[in-house]
């Protein structure tokens, strides 16, 4: 429940109650810092600064992976373009067609694929729950836009520490041993976006984002 901040000046047991949970946290300059792991919840307050910081986080993603070896896939989407009023067959979407599809769509250019990430669905949910990528799908899977593997948990988790698992990576026996759900996921429904001066263009990639 929100508390008006005067209402707590004088309240000296949530005062050291606000204390306790501030020392809890910890601070970084930069999304760089080694501290933050790949499966790092990230929080802004406007679309313009998640836009922007996405791009740049993927390809720290990225980069550590290469520096320590982690298996991972990366998954660029399929962009594509024509020109208003065409019937014509779409062709491969340019750079500023890129951008707008960036702007408007929830589907990322950029998606990297690893074991045990963490990853929130595009498509509505009444139900919203955070989907667990287990282990790696084929590449030539991932290639074809082929439905993928993914474990959604049980309603009401807020967990998704594996630390007491060997080497932090549970099986699938243990999965289901605590009521987790495999699943199918596959690409998100075509949606049709309408450039400037009336061409369209459109994007297929996984119903899936980070």
């Amino acid at each position: 429940m929100r508390t008006n901040p005067i209402d707590l000046i004088d309240d000296e047991v949530q005062k050291r109650r606000f204390f306790d949970l501030i020392d809890l946290f910890g601070f970084v300059i930069s999304w760089d810092d080694p501290s933050i792991t790949p499966n790092t919840i990230r929080l802004f307050a406007k679309k313009v600064p998640v836009t922007a910081s996405l791009g740049n986080y993927t390809e720290a993603v990225i980069s550590r992976f290469h520096q320590d070896g982690t298996p991972h896939i990366i998954c660029c989407s399929n962009d594509f373009q024509r020109g208003a009023f065409s019937i014509s067959e779409y062709l491969p979407a340019n750079a500023e067609s890129k951008k707008t599809l960036n702007k408007k769509l929830r589907e990322p250019e950029k998606l990297v694929f690893f074991e045990c990430g963490l990853y929130e669905c595009t498509v509505n949910d009444p139900d919203p729950r955070v989907p667990l990528m287990l282990d790696l799908p084929p590449s030539h899977i991932v290639e074809s836009f082929l439905p993928i593997t993914m474990w959604i948990a049980p309603a009401g988790t807020t967990n998704f520490d594996f630390t007491s698992f060997p080497n932090s990576h549970p099986s699938s026996d243990q999965l289901k041993d605590l009521e987790w759900l495999e699943v199918k996921i596959g690409c998100a429904p075509e949606q049709i976006v309408v450039l400037c001066g009336g061409s369209q263009a459109k994007r297929m990639k996984y119903a899936l984002k980070r």
